[in-house]
């Protein structure tokens, strides 16, 4: 629901890695910003480096407060700006990030053990929910 706060966490299948070295850290936050867009997701227009910097035009389907990456696993803290935009974008990220770790390491299947954990911050302990 618009303004529900939200923490997100996914694992790699078998408690794998999902970032291997710095350039996989660096498309996985760049995809952050790119699958966060109402409709279409926005173009990475040739390198992931290139659009951090200089980023286009977003309309926001979630806002992202936090976020924080480890090689087998990742925490977002993030709040709805649209109904149903955190579950929407979750799914673009993980498919998004998939399909380019897939094609980078010439693998196929799941990267992520199972779908993310979205808790609304309600349900999370006090402590939690600042991480």
């Amino acid at each position: 629901m618009t303004g529900d706060i939200y923490h997100v966490i996914n694992r790699g299948v078998g408690k794998g890695r999902i970032f291997t070295e710095d350039k996989d850290s660096l498309r996985f936050v760049s995809d952050l910003y790119r699958f966060n867009n109402k409709g279409y997701p926005l173009s990475m227009r040739g390198k992931s480096e290139s659009f951090l910097f200089d980023p286009p035009k977003q309309n926001k389907i979630v806002e992202i407060f936090k976020w924080a990456l480890m090689p087998n696993h990742y925490h977002l803290l993030l709040m709805e700006v649209v109904d149903g935009g955190a579950i929407e974008f979750i799914k673009r990220l993980g498919n998004g990030y998939t399909k380019y770790f897939n094609i980078k390491y010439k693998r196929s299947g799941y990267l992520f053990q199972n779908a993310a954990k979205i808790i609304r911050t309600e349900d999370l302990p006090a402590f939690l929910c600042g991480f």
